[in-house]
Order: C-alpha cells, then sequence, then structure tokens
C-alpha cells in the first residue's frame, strides 16, 4: 500500500512538474511569440518608412526634373528675344546711320554749291577788278576823256566813268 501511494506520489509529482514545464513552455512561447509581432511590427514600419522615403525622393526627383526643364526652356526663350532685340537694335542703329550719311551728303552738296558759287562770283569779282583797273589806267592817261572835254575837268556823267560813280 506504500508503495503504491508512493507510486501515486510520484506520478503527481511527475504530473505537477510537467505541467509546471507545460507552464513555462507556455509563457516562454507567449513572450515569442509577442517578441516576433513586436519584430514583424518594426518591420512593417521599416518597410512603410522606406516606401515613403521612396515616394519622397521620386517626388524630388520629378520636381527637379521640371524645375531643369522650365529653367532651359527659360533660357531658350532669353536667348530669342535677346537674338530678337539685338537684331531690332542693329536695324535701328543701320537705319539711323543711313540717314546720318545721307544729311551728311546733302549737306557736303550744299556746300560744294555754295563753294562754287563763291568761285564764282570770286571770277566775277576778279574780272570786275580789272575792268576797274583797266578803266581806272585809260582815265589816268586821258584817253578816256571826251574830245569836248578840258584837260583835267569832269568827264562826262554818260562817259566810260559813270560805273564808278554807283
Amino acid at each position: 500500500q506504500q508503495s503504491a501511494r508512493h507510486e501515486r506520489e510520484k506520478q503527481e509529482a511527475v504530473a505537477l512538474a510537467s505541467q509546471e514545464m507545460a507552464k513555462q513552455h507556455l509563457e516562454k512561447t507567449e513572450q515569442l511569440m509577442q517578441e516576433l509581432h513586436a519584430v514583424k511590427a518594426k518591420q512593417q514600419q521599416h518597410q512603410s518608412e522606406q516606401h515613403h522615403a521612396r515616394q519622397h525622393t521620386q517626388h524630388h526627383v520629378l520636381l527637379l526634373e521640371q524645375l531643369q526643364a522650365q529653367h532651359e526652356s527659360q533660357q531658350q526663350y532669353a536667348r530669342v528675344q535677346h537674338k530678337q532685340q539685338l537684331d531690332e537694335l542693329r536695324h535701328c542703329l543701320s537705319q539711323q546711320a543711313r540717314e546720318a550719311q545721307g544729311r551728311l551728303e546733302h549737306k557736303e552738296r550744299e556746300h560744294a554749291a555754295i563753294l562754287e558759287q563763291v568761285s564764282v562770283e570770286r571770277q566775277a569779282d576778279k574780272l570786275l577788278i580789272k575792268q576797274l583797273q583797266h578803266q581806272l589806267l585809260h582815265a589816268s592817261t586821258g584817253r578816256s576823256r571826251p574830245p569836248s572835254a578840258p584837260p583835267g575837268g569832269e568827264p562826262d556823267a554818260h562817259g566810260p566813268h559813270r560805273n564808278l560813280q554807283r
């Protein structure tokens, strides 16, 4: 009877120990499951952050490409505008130069005509001076006096000296 009781106590002790081991195993399994869930949650969070970072990077790349395209377009527009302004300026300066050249040529023609007129008048003055000197020479020798006038007398008002009196 004692050995049966001993056997029963032994079986109860084994059952208790087995129950305790099962309980500890269950607790350890639950702890491991919680750690696994925490690792999976962190992994998901990390993947989510990576996804957001990739989206953010792609957005920045897209913005940079748009800005670069816009900048190139603005540079092209500025080059076209600059060329048009230079062409307009060249045209305007060329037109002003032609007008100034025309005015200069007109003034040169006017001056040439004035010089020609002065030259003609000078020749006429030289001829008149020669004629007057000739008349004066003849008047001083007395040959231009009219035959009726006495020597040293006044010449005839209608005679050769009438031009000198004017």
